[in-house]
C-alpha cells in the first residue's frame, strides 16, 4: 500500500515515510460500487505484461455454492449468516458484496442470498450425513453496533454513489496519450514530502459528508495540485475509501 495516502500517525499527523515514528494504517479498505453503465468502455489494446485481459459474467447472472461450518455458536452462526447478506437476505437488496478483479471500475458487485440453512447431522459408524431440518433464516442488524457497522452498511449500499463520479484519482489530460496522466501519476505528485494539500484516502463518513479527491493538472510539463479544492467537475469520489474498527 502507498502509506503518504492510506496510512496516518498514531498522534493524527501526516504519514510521509516507512519509517516515521508511530506510522499506522487507518483503517480496512473498501471498495465503492459504481453502477454506471458503459463508463469504462475503451477500444481494446494488444495484450502486454502490463495489462490484464478477462471476460466478464454479464449482468444478472446467477451461481450457486455452499458454505459448510461445524463447532460455533448460535451467535457466531447469525454473524456468519450476517456476514453473508450483509443483513439482507432479498434478492433485490442493494446491500452487496465486491469480489474478484476490476472493483475500481465498478466490476465485482455481487448480492450474495442464503437458500436454505440445513443443520446435519453425523453418524459416526457409517460415516454417513442426515439432514435433520431446515432452519429458518432470520437476519438483523441488532447484532452489531457502532460507528464501523454503520460505514459498511453505507458502503456496502448500491445506490449509495448513484449520479457521482467514482474513480482513481487522476491527472487532467492535456497531452493524450502522455504517461505523465496515467493514474500512477497522481500519486507520485502527491507525495511531496511536507506537502500543505496532500491528499489522502477519506474515510466513508468523509466521502458522505461531501469529502472528495481533486485532480492534479498538467501544465507546461510540470503537474501542480490546484491551491483549492478544484473544479467541480475536476473532483471525484477514490473508487476505494476506509473504515477504522
Amino acid at each position: 500500500s502507498y502509506i503518504p495516502f492510506y496510512g496516518e500517525k498514531r498522534n493524527g499527523g501526516r504519514a510521509d515515510s516507512y519509517d516515521d515514528n508511530g506510522i499506522m494504517l487507518k483503517g480496512r479498505k473498501f471498495y465503492w460500487h459504481d453502477t454506471r453503465e458503459g463508463v469504462y468502455r475503451e477500444p481494446l489494446n494488444e495484450k502486454t505484461a502490463r495489462n490484464s485481459t478477462m471476460n466478464l459474467v454479464d449482468k444478472g447472472e446467477e451461481f450457486l455454492f455452499d458454505v459448510f461450518y461445524n463447532n460455533i455458536t448460535e451467535e457466531q452462526l447469525k454473524e456468519l449468516e450476517w456476514a453473508l447478506t450483509l443483513g439482507d437476505n432479498a434478492n433485490d437488496s442493494g446491500r452487496c458484496h465486491k469480489i474478484g478483479h476490476g472493483k475500481p471500475i465498478g466490476l465485482g458487485s455481487v448480492k450474495i442470498v442464503i437458500e436454505t440453512n440445513s443443520v446435519r447431522s453425523f453418524n459416526i459408524e457409517d460415516g454417513q450425513y442426515g439432514v435433520v431440518c431446515d432452519r429458518n433464516v432470520s437476519i438483523s442488524d441488532d447484532i452489531f453496533t457502532g460507528s464501523a457497522f454503520e460505514d459498511l452498511i453505507r458502503i456496502s449500499d448500491l445506490s449509495s454513489t448513484t449520479g457521482i463520479d467514482v474513480r482513481y484519482p487522476y491527472i487532467v489530460d492535456a497531452k493524450p496519450g502522455d504517461n505523465d496522466t496515467a493514474p500512477h501519476k497522481w500519486f507520485s505528485k502527491n507525495w511531496v514530502p511536507n506537502r500543505e494539500q496532500k491528499q489522502t484516502l477519506p474515510s466513508i463518513d468523509g466521502v458522505i459528508k461531501g469529502k472528495r479527491l481533486y485532480a492534479y493538472e498538467v501544465v507546461g510539463g510540470s503537474r501542480p495540485a490546484p491551491k483549492g479544492g478544484g473544479n467541480s467537475h475536476r473532483t471525484s469520489i477514490a473508487s476505494q475509501s476506509f473504515f477504522t474498527k
